[in-house]
């Protein structure tokens, strides 16, 4: 098994064997994102902060990288794309309702730069 399915393996520690599943979620999440939702620039930036910023949460909470930099050089890519996800969020057309896209970009923000702080 392990000889098979060396590429999804040999990257992260050995308790965290899976993670290598999680990546692809998100690769698939983020590809699903201007398919799910093709017309409105918001709800993209909504979803693409939404799966980052999960992604980030969990990145923190399970360290499956091997060494400590990679663990940290992967949070800081991911805070980052969050940041220019809500930075490129000013650029969009504006649409009815962006009080809950404000507020949700703000929490956003605020939680992932806890969590960042926290690391």
């Amino acid at each position: 098994f392990v000889s098979y399915f060396r590429f999804l393996l040999f990257r992260f520690r050995v308790d965290r064997w899976y993670w290598g599943s999680v990546l692809m979620v998100r690769s698939f999440m983020i590809a699903l994102v201007p398919i799910l939702n093709p017309n409105s620039g918001n709800g993209q930036v909504v979803m693409l902060t939404a799966v980052v910023s999960t992604c980030l949460v969990l990145q923190c909470y399970v360290m499956p990288w091997k060494t400590t930099n990679l663990n940290k050089m992967d949070t800081l890519v991911l805070y980052m794309l969050v940041l220019l996800t809500g930075a490129a969020g000013v650029f969009t057309e504006p649409e009815e309702e962006t009080e809950g896209f404000l507020t949700f970009m703000v929490l956003a923000f605020a939680i992932t730069s806890f969590i960042l702080a926290a690391v």
